[in-house]
């Protein structure tokens, strides 16, 4: 675990914050725990079952503690958006247009702009996955251009939900955070930093070992889903040398030996697209190292 536990309580989150950085930061994020206090009034976070919901502030909270404990990463406004980032999340159309005017009076145009781009569009109460899939796909697209300090609060975000629903122990829920973390914030975090892309990998792993005794598989950079690999029967993955596999949606991402060649390629797709109720109509084949390979053998990321 790292240096931060799940800290539920709000004070002790910001007093480490006023207590670590220079008052001049300190002064400015006030600001900002002021307008997260008030947006997020009333609002609890998710916990473990039969446990008293925290307060919902301790999150952000969290995140900007993430960044400048953990990243060492202290520029103002990305703490700032931090703490703010959910603020507008939850909130009423109704109360949004003077909830935005308040925070960019307050706050400033900048971290208004970020705050704004961190907020995902709603969907629908009931939607299909494929709408989520494309909301998704369109959010991160705007990420992937926005400034570096920006992608780094979401990453944090997201390091700081998967600690917590790995907290929960709830294998649903935190196997919705962590393919979507695999899906969408790896990627993001290794255009992004280092440091983030290190510490939400390592995020996975400890979660995967806590809550079902083996870990997923790193090859040439990339989580394989161990989850995925249930969809398709042992013998079928040994005979067509399938090292791992992820599901994004209706898309199987199917791991193979790099040395596989283009006819036992088509061989495998043809096979797996023949598995009888498939929960995926489209297959992409991901060429895997026998060096990962090795690596992933020798730190016993398939398990014991």
């Amino acid at each position: 675990m790292s240096t931060i536990d799940i800290n539920n309580r709000p004070d002790e989150a910001w007093e480490w914050l006023a207590t670590n950085l220079p008052e001049e930061t300190t002064t400015f994020l006030a600001s900002a725990y002021m307008l997260a206090k008030k947006y997020h009034q009333g609002k609890t976070r998710f916990c473990k079952p039969q446990v008293e919901p925290p307060p919902y502030v301790v999150h952000p909270l969290r995140v900007a503690r993430i960044l400048a404990e953990e990243w060492k990463y202290t520029e103002v406004n990305a703490l700032a958006t931090a703490i703010l980032h959910d603020a507008f999340d939850g909130t009423l159309i109704t109360e949004r247009a003077d909830a935005e005017n308040e925070l960019r009076g307050i706050m400033g145009s900048e971290i208004f702009e970020a705050v704004h781009l961190l907020t995902k569009p709603y969907l629908p109460t009931t939607h299909l996955s494929d709408i989520k899939f494309e909301r998704n796909a369109r959010y991160f697209k705007v990420l992937f251009e926005a400034p570096r300090w920006i992608r780094v609060v979401k990453l944090a975000d997201r390091m700081d939900n998967l600690r917590d629903a790995c907290q929960w122990g709830e294998l649903d829920t935190w196997e919705r955070y962590s393919q979507d973390s695999i899906g969408w914030h790896l990627y993001l975090a290794r255009n992004t930093s280092p440091v983030a892309e290190v510490a939400l990998f390592k995020a996975l792993v400890d979660g995967e070992r806590l809550l079902r005794g083996r870990a997923p598989v790193w090859a040439d950079g990339r989580l394989i889903d161990p989850k995925a690999a249930n969809l398709i029967p042992e013998n079928t993955a040994r005979e067509y040398g399938i090292v791992g596999m992820i599901l994004q949606e209706d898309v199987l991402v199917v791991g193979v030996r790099r040395r596989t060649s283009l006819n036992h390629q088509e061989n495998v797709k043809e096979a797996l697209l023949n598995i009888e109720d498939a929960p995926y109509t489209q297959l992409h084949l991901l060429g895997i190292s026998e060096e990962a390979l090795q690596d992933a053998h020798s730190a016993r990321l398939f398990g014991s």
